[in-house]
């Protein structure tokens, strides 16, 4: 067993570094989180649409929104996986509802599943505690590095 052996270790060492991160991503992506949010995306398995991050108390006649803090690590990890379905010409078509790079795919993956693991009580590998702590300051400065380039 690796260095953070126990449940309290994990949960001390990266709760906040994954918490963290979910600011990040939230900050960095603010509009399109929120854009998404009270959206309906299609569930194959049930056969039906099903809205993402319901919002019922929202009076779209004010122009209210939701408040993309209120996602959970979970629900962000989720979005790119979720599909919305267009009927065409009577056929269907799948496009992604929230579509992200890969390696941002992979990165909210591990934090959503790391999260949720250690909300159960359950320990993470220790590859899962080496990816999260070698690849957090890299995450950070990607999605919170927002500098202009200005080409003269």
């Amino acid at each position: 067993m690796g260095k953070y052996s126990t449940i309290e270790e994990q949960k001390k060492v990266c709760l906040p570094l994954i918490e963290e991160e979910r600011k990040a991503y939230i900050k960095a992506e603010h509009g399109r989180l929120q854009g998404v949010m009270n959206t309906a995306y299609w569930d194959s398995e049930a056969g039906e649409y099903v809205i993402f991050h319901s919002l019922p108390d929202l009076n779209p006649a004010l122009d209210e929104v939701g408040d993309p803090y209120d996602l959970t690590m979970e629900e962000i990890a989720l979005l790119p996986s979720l599909k919305k379905r267009i009927e065409r010409v009577q056929t269907y078509s799948y496009l992604k509802l929230y579509p992200v790079f890969p390696e941002e795919r992979e990165r909210l993956t591990l934090l959503g599943q790391m999260k949720t693991k250690l909300d159960l009580g359950k320990l993470c590998t220790d590859e899962e505690v080496e990816a999260l702590i070698s690849g957090h300051q890299r995450f950070i400065h990607y999605k919170l590095d927002d500098a202009v380039e200005v080409i003269m």
